[in-house]
């Protein structure tokens, strides 16, 4: 396999980087307090932009902020609250550029693919743990390097951004290069740090997850790990008994990510508990595995107790979540993930939730073609977040024609989605959906939110199709039966629907 550091090749030939000032270059520049523009934040009395001195709320619960002209009205206007001035942060002197030969800095190096922009909070949150991260590594003499590969919309934002960085990038105007990045190592989300060998084979795809669990790099490069090491092979159930991984041979395999503090988890555990006992009392070959996210063994303990089903022990459960939550795209609790009986271990379901609350008896709940609000965000192996969804919402609607609408969601489902296929280890969809699809039979917090996007409550049966993926929304006030549905999904798939931006 030809190195990925070659002419021409996927991150190109050349890096850019930022070199060490002169000695005689102050290394932050002096700011204007009176000019200084506070990017997206807002007064939140006059509603402007804050230019100037910002002053905020010490209790940072109440989360307000105030321009200096608004500030003579903090008394009248806030009352009960203390206001201080933030501090203008300091801006580093620009650095000079220049180019490297990717060859040079990365030949035999492990890389960090680094996705981000300047205009992503989380980005700017992660980005001083990464480059303490990269500090550290580098001063233990690791072979290890960072590109960054920006999402910046101007030169001067990347450069800003760049200055900061002690590692190289794809130069901005490569847009080539980022594209065939972002597509070659399915990037969604910023920021998303992919650790990768010199031929550009992937080692990690989530290292962004790792820096701050190992910030001194013990655990890295964080190579890819059999399910059976990620899972362990030792178990123990509420009454101290112990388990090996013999015990799950054969079995059907749930893995339940679930913790103490979270009120719904606590809320599906006795579901779960009726499920698992039914399943056991039909003669199927199940067991279920606890994956707690509890920071302390006696919350660990407590909640254990009200499990009949085994758990990883406390002291592996942390870096057991860490990796099978990367493996299994666990993105929220209660989360279960179902596992054939194979040794292969084929996935029967991303997310059983859903399934369960729908049908304590469907086991082993494979994913569901159509779900409500009330049971969940997964349908048909997708999260609401990764897939276009048709919502349906009729909470007004007779439960006889509520059923009716049922039946011809079920078939558009059937016809735009193929369905689940494993093979190995991996499921896989035969066709991948174009839509996902939804119902919100009753008034949910959820079915609420979602209406958020199109800034507006609407009274009367309708449908939402939310592609949250591309931040497009277009809301149907028509019919809902099977034939106006089909030809409002036929004009969506042939791009002929006008959708509209996300409120």
């Amino acid at each position: 396999m030809a190195s990925i550091f070659g002419f021409g090749t996927v991150v190109g030939a050349m890096l850019v980087r930022k070199d060490v000032l002169p000695p005689n270059v102050p290394q932050f520049q002096p700011v204007d307090k009176e000019s200084y523009v506070w990017d997206d934040y807002e007064c939140d009395r006059c509603g402007n932009g804050i230019v100037g001195p910002r002053y905020t709320s010490v209790d940072k619960e109440a989360m307000f902020d105030l321009c200096s002209k608004c500030i003579v009205h903090a008394a009248e206007e806030f009352p009960d609250e203390e206001l201080e001035e933030v501090e203008i942060p300091a801006k580093l002197t620009p650095r000079p550029s220049s180019t490297v030969a990717t060859a040079d800095v990365l030949q035999g190096k492990i890389t960090g693919l680094y996705f981000s922009a300047s205009w992503s909070p989380p980005c700017r949150q992660f980005m001083p743990l990464l480059a303490k991260y990269y500090k550290t590594l580098q001063g233990q003499g690791k072979q290890f390097e960072v590109v960054f590969v920006s999402s910046d919309r101007d030169e001067e934002s990347f450069e800003d951004y760049f200055n900061e960085m002690p590692w190289f990038a794809v130069p901005l105007a490569a847009h080539d290069i980022h594209d065939k990045l972002v597509e070659a190592y399915n990037v969604k989300t910023f920021p998303t740090l992919v650790l990768i060998d010199e031929f550009g084979k992937t080692i990690n795809a989530k290292a962004h997850n790792r820096i701050a669990t190992d910030p001194s790099g013990a655990a890295f490069p964080y190579f890819p790990k059999s399910l059976q090491e990620m899972l362990g092979n030792h178990f123990v159930n509420r009454d101290g008994q112990e388990f090996s991984a013999e015990h799950l041979k054969d079995k059907f395999l749930g893995l339940y990510f679930s913790a103490s503090w979270c009120n719904p988890c606590q809320q599906f555990t006795p579901l779960l508990e009726q499920a698992y006992l039914a399943a056991k009392d039909e003669g199927y070959a199940f067991e279920i595995i606890l994956v707690s996210g509890d920071s302390s063994k006696k919350d660990y303990q407590e909640y254990m107790n009200k499990m009949p089903w085994p758990a990883i022990p406390f002291e592996n459960a942390h870096i057991a979540t860490e990796d099978l939550g990367d493996k299994f795209e666990v993105d929220g609790i209660p989360h279960l993930v179902i596992l054939g009986p194979e040794s292969s271990r084929p996935v029967v379901s991303k997310d059983a939730v859903a399934a369960v609350r729908s049908d304590m008896t469907a086991f082993p709940w494979p994913p569901k073609a159509v779900v409500d609000l009330s049971e969940g965000m997964r349908s048909n192996g997708f999260g609401i977040d990764k897939k276009a969804a048709l919502v349906v919402f009729y909470e007004t609607m007779s439960r006889e024609d509520q059923a009716k609408v049922d039946v011809g969601l079920k078939s558009l489902a059937t016809e735009f989605s193929k369905g689940v296929v494993c093979h190995g280890d991996e499921c896989t969809y035969s066709d991948e959906p174009l839509v996902i699809f939804f119902t919100n039979k009753e008034d949910t917090d959820v079915g609420e939110r979602l209406h958020h996007f199109v800034d507006q409550m609407i009274d009367e049966p309708h449908a939402l199709l939310l592609d949250l993926p591309e931040q497009q929304v277009y809301v149907h006030r028509g019919g809902l039966d099977e034939a106006t549905l089909r030809s409002l999904l036929k004009k969506y798939q042939s791009k002929l629907l006008e959708m509209s931006s996300l409120a």
